[in-house]
């Protein structure tokens, strides 16, 4: 019961080697062109997700809730009052 490993599955560094060449063969001259069209896809995107978390921050500030500065408690000047306390005239010693 022994079964054959899948040809796919013995790839070594000569058939990658191999390919890449065909690959050059086939788009050498427009390897330049795919690599430029390349990095600008990648700059697009990176500006398109600066863009987004830029929106992000912007909704993030916006919905936060503001937070009050603590009012200082203003303190009565209460030196000039004084206390009158009533004698209680129906108590027993």
């Amino acid at each position: 019961m022994f079964t054959q490993p899948l040809p796919l599955a013995e790839i070594s560094a000569w058939h990658i080697a191999g390919l890449a060449i065909i690959g050059l063969l086939l788009f050498g001259k427009r390897l330049p062109e795919i690599g430029k069209s390349l990095g600008k896809s990648v700059t697009e995107f990176k500006k398109g997700l600066s863009g987004v978390e830029d929106d992000v921050n912007v909704s993030k500030a916006i919905n936060a809730p503001v937070q009050q500065q603590p009012q200082q408690q203003q303190i009565a000047d209460t030196s000039h009052v004084t206390a009158q306390v009533p004698q209680n005239t129906n108590a027993k010693a």
